[in-house]
């Protein structure tokens, strides 16, 4: 599925962790450089979704 960046419409790279039965996500645009971090599907902090590692 690709996912449009917010920012300027260029399709996002999307790279998955799963990590302790949870998916984390990290999408990126190689335009802007802009990132979003999800946790099971739910926007997080990067920080947050790791903290328990």
């Amino acid at each position: 599925m690709s996912v449009p960046c917010r920012s300027c419409g260029r399709t996002l790279v999307c790279v998955d962790i799963k990590t302790d039965g949870r998916t984390v996500t990290m999408r990126s645009c190689t335009r802007c450089d802009r990132r979003e971090w999800l946790l099971d599907g739910e926007p997080t902090d990067p920080i947050e979704a790791f903290a328990n590692q």
